[in-house]
């Protein structure tokens, strides 16, 4: 899940897909939506929302990129991020500040609609929003709009709230957006990965004596 939403992020944010669906159709394609506004990492701000152990493994990935990492999560405390070696933020900082968000929170009846019309309405017109996580963590419609109306650069979505995706779904018809078939989580390395997580959550647990 970490390596697919690291590469959701390079895909919208460098036109990996855009350029080889123009390319698989015969364009040689250099004039994208974000044109004037491709950036490396090294020099933007990523916000994390989530700080589980798919967001901390995201995290990781994205250390070899050199981004501003800022961190929200309504359910760990700050003390705990900071011990980590990263910044806690507000929802609002998080939202204001980032240039890319990507959100790995659970989906709960607290977290549905997390982020929403109201949050995306503080994002840079610049931003990029990342979901490989669960589809009603974010507001599909208030993001397409905004999408549409050119209030967001991008947004790179691997979680929809209808699946498969209608083929006349409004992001279907948008160009900037990268959306994938429900695959971030794919891997053969599943299995073994959990056990190394449970192990991994063990040791804390047993060395802090929380259960």
């Amino acid at each position: 899940m970490a390596d697919a939403t690291l590469g959701m992020i390079l895909a919208e944010t460098k036109n990996i897909a855009r350029s080889h669906a123009a390319l698989k159709n015969g364009r040689w394609m250099k004039d994208f939506p974000n044109n004037g506004n491709i950036h490396d990492l090294q020099t933007r701000t990523v916000g994390i929302i989530g700080f589980g152990n798919i967001g901390q493994r995201v995290a990781q990935r994205l250390k070899g990129f050199e981004p501003r990492i800022i961190v929200h999560d309504p359910y760990i405390p700050d003390e705990q991020i900071e011990k980590l070696g990263y910044q806690p933020v507000s929802k609002e900082q998080l939202c204001r500040e980032a240039d890319v968000i990507t959100i790995h929170l659970r989906q709960s009846e607290k977290t549905e609609g997390f982020i929403g019309k109201e949050e995306i309405a503080m994002m840079k017109p610049t931003a990029t929003l990342i979901n490989t996580a669960r589809a009603r963590l974010v507001d599909e419609e208030a993001l397409a709009q905004a999408l549409a109306d050119e209030k967001l650069q991008g947004a790179s979505l691997d979680v929809f709230y209808e699946e498969p995706l209608p083929s006349d779904h409004p992001f279907m018809k948008l160009e900037n957006v990268t959306i994938t078939s429900h695959i971030a989580g794919t891997s053969a390395d599943t299995i073994h990965n959990s056990v190394v997580i449970i192990m991994e959550d063990l040791k804390t647990k047993l060395g802090t004596g929380h259960f």
